[in-house]
């Protein structure tokens, strides 16, 4: 079961120095090498979509991917956004 986390609640349990802490302690560590993967064409406006994974691994802890979409017409076509992004992360 996924567990979402709202913006309220990672402010009331998490001081920014200890995230940025935390953050910097996670980058300083080890991974396992996982490719990213860049997938790009043009659109008809002559701009470029793009989709972007970008995957990470722990050995025996944790494995995740971001996913991010870019789409810069979007913004003009309406209330859509340009720019997109999920993070997965499995246990």
């Amino acid at each position: 079961m996924m567990r979402m986390v709202s913006a309220e609640d990672v402010h009331r349990l998490l001081d920014y120095p200890s995230l940025v802490e935390g953050l910097k302690q996670f980058h300083l560590q080890d991974l396992d090498a996982a490719e990213e993967m860049l997938l790009a064409q043009p659109a008809p406006t002559g701009s470029e979509n793009v989709f972007l994974a970008l995957p990470a691994w722990q050995r025996d802890q944790a494995i995740g991917v971001k996913l991010i979409t870019v789409f810069p017409d979007n913004e003009s076509a309406g209330n859509r956004l340009a720019l997109r992004s999920r993070h997965l992360r499995s246990l």
